[in-house]
């Protein structure tokens, strides 16, 4: 009777000791997935900034195109495509600066075209908008699709949706949110970051 009763005993131990490792295991697996997050959300910020320091090195090397004579669309530095246009290649420039002699528009252009070149290499499904104002400043904006992104509360299983700025949007926001020229309010996952800047 008493090894009947010592073998139950030792039994509900196992047990309980199996239930406390499932715990712990779970709460590692949960913190393995944070910290490959917080990696990834680092990798991308790195990317951005490159794509960013890159751009502004050319503007600021091509100075006349990104003056407020140019601020009309298509010409200098503005770029502005909507998200789902910039899915298929950059249509390659007619002129290539690398091996030809280019005048300062033919550079703007292919700046702009080895710029989202490398920005789709670099950002899952990226894409860029830029626009300069009448003020000489700009701002840069890339999106990319974070497969890490998710919403809050009760939609914390299904991708996230970025914010749209906005003019009452704060200043911290405004590096995050998404220009509503890219017309990506019904996309979800989609991250944006934003440059402002004056070369």
């Amino acid at each position: 009777m008493n090894q009947q009763a010592q073998t139950g005993e030792t039994l509900i131990e196992v047990l309980v000791a199996i239930a406390l490792v499932a715990f712990s295991l779970l709460g590692i697996a949960r913190l393995a997935l944070s910290a490959s997050q917080a990696q990834q959300d680092g990798l991308f910020k790195v990317r951005t900034n490159a794509i960013f320091s890159d751009l502004n090195g050319r503007i600021s090397a091509n100075r006349s195109q990104a003056d407020a004579y140019f601020t009309s669309v298509g010409r200098g530095y503005n770029f502005s495509s909507i998200w789902s246009d910039q899915a298929s290649a950059a249509p390659t420039p007619a002129v290539n600066c690398n091996t030809s002699a280019c005048t300062a528009s033919q550079r703007s252009a292919f700046d702009i075209f080895e710029i989202r070149t490398s920005t789709r290499k670099l950002l899952p499904q990226g894409a860029l908008n830029l626009t300069s104002n009448s003020d000489s400043s700009m701002v840069l904006s890339l999106f990319w699709f974070d497969k890490h992104f998710l919403g809050t509360g009760a939609a914390a299983a299904t991708p996230g949706t970025s914010p749209i700025c906005r003019a009452t949007t704060s200043a911290v926001g405004l590096t995050s949110c998404c220009p509503s020229a890219a017309n990506i309010s019904s996309d979800k996952g989609i991250r944006c970051a934003n440059f402002y800047f004056t070369p």
